[in-house]
């Protein structure tokens, strides 16, 4: 009778610890912070501070945005960032991060996420000569022996979690488009609670594959938009959005009643949980 008590005693507080623990967890997430900050400057470029204080770049802008940017992995994360991510290679959202790797060592970078093609697949696109031989020299500096243990590359839907939550690309590229914004990868953030999207440079035709196979990812407390190419993101596509806080860069061609940051002189920053 006392073994049978004392077993079920111990029952009854494995269970109970067991959703304490699950609470905890759960409520950790919840009350996760993420501050995200969007560059300014020429290029596209978004630093996302972790509720534990570490770094994650999406982009970092053109060759131009470098300075800036090493102020802020500084200022922010003295000198280390724990993972980068590269929606796009063209210059406007790469030159900076190609500068850091070639000439600023002092900067650490854990972990490189993209998922990127050969130079001669960016030669069928409708990219100019010089974004070409920009992609081939970030592809052989990627490549190199110091650097390429750091790269991951992305598969789509694949959840990779980060201090208290994760980032998951939802759209990789599509694949029968030669226009390089189709191929724009499409990144959420979340914590199982909130979440946040960049969608980059994304273009009609990978809007519209969005709008097909995401149906359920189009409620977000903030989305990113870049507006500075003609063949940007989709009115479908931005009319089925739902969302507090718009990142936009560029200019502003949509009414809508979410609070609207413009990349303009100075740098942005939200904190969205």
């Amino acid at each position: 009778m006392k073994k049978n008590l004392k077993r079920n005693v111990a029952i009854v507080l494995i269970i109970v610890i067991t959703i304490l623990c699950i609470l905890s967890g759960i409520r950790t997430r919840h009350n996760a912070k993420l501050i995200i900050t969007q560059l300014a400057g020429e290029g596209n470029g978004y630093v996302l501070e972790t509720s534990k204080n570490q770094l994650i770049v999406i982009d970092g802008g053109n060759e131009k945005d470098t300075e800036n940017l090493k102020k802020i992995i500084q200022e922010k994360g003295e000198n280390k960032v724990l993972a980068w991510f590269i929606t796009s290679p063209i210059s406007s959202n790469t030159g900076a991060f190609l500068e850091i790797l070639k000439h600023h060592p002092q900067i650490s970078i854990a972990h490189i996420y993209s998922s990127l093609n050969s130079g001669e697949w960016y030669e069928q696109t409708d990219l100019a000569d010089a974004e070409v031989a920009h992609i081939k020299e970030l592809l052989e500096v990627i490549n190199e022996k110091e650097n390429l243990p750091k790269y991951i590359d992305l598969q789509r839907r694949v959840r990779y979690p980060f201090d208290n939550y994760f980032i998951t690309p939802l759209e990789l590229r599509d694949n029968e488009s030669t226009k390089i914004s189709d191929h724009t990868i499409v990144l959420k953030v979340d914590n199982s609670f909130k979440s946040a999207i960049f969608f980059g440079n994304i273009g009609k035709q990978e809007s519209h594959l969005f709008f097909e196979n995401d149906k359920d990812q189009f409620e977000n407390e903030l989305i990113q938009i870049s507006t500075n190419l003609e063949n940007g993101i989709s009115d479908e596509l931005f009319t089925a959005l739902k969302t507090d806080k718009i990142m936009i860069s560029g200019q502003n061609k949509w009414e809508n009643k979410a609070e609207v940051y413009e990349k303009k002189d100075a740098e942005v920053t939200v904190e969205i949980w």
